[in-house]
């Protein structure tokens, strides 16, 4: 079982604050994780009911585990943060800036999960990486993050 985040810059949107809560309480329900946790930059009001915590970013400091991040912009933050986080880009659900995603790819230890099968081509023509995988609505992004890890 892993420690799982999603950073996401706000939770104005209730499709992806669904997908997200959805998501982490599957990999509760299923045993995949052993906490979730949901950081955000701006906060909104959350008509879901959250099955984690829920984060301001400021408090990432503190977060061990594996880190499904919405935007490049959060994750250039994230990768100033020394602590035991291993990041995954969700490249395609937010902004999407080619020469902040290749240098943020220099790494060559953070990963990609894709919003659909054609940005994922896409994201391998541009990029030459593979992602670990696609989804839409967020779910299996548990299982994309451990099998890339073998766990």
């Amino acid at each position: 079982m892993i420690n799982f985040g999603i950073y996401v810059n706000n939770l104005s949107d209730p499709e992806i604050t669904k997908s997200i809560c959805d998501e982490i309480q599957r990999g509760l329900d299923e045993k995949l994780i052993l906490d979730g946790s949901i950081f955000y930059d701006q906060i909104a009001s959350v008509k879901q009911e959250l099955p984690c915590g829920l984060f301001h970013a400021s408090e990432l400091w503190n977060f061990k585990g594996h880190l499904l991040v919405l935007s490049i912009h959060s994750a250039a933050k994230v990768e100033n943060i020394v602590n035991d986080i291993n990041l995954y880009l969700g490249y395609g659900w937010g902004d999407k800036n080619l020469l902040s995603t290749l240098k943020l790819l220099e790494d060559n230890t953070v990963k990609t999960i894709c919003f659909s099968k054609e940005l994922a081509e896409d994201f391998h023509r541009v990029t030459g990486k593979q992602s670990i995988g696609y989804s839409p609505t967020l779910k299996n992004t548990i299982n994309f993050i451990m099998e890339s890890n073998n766990e």
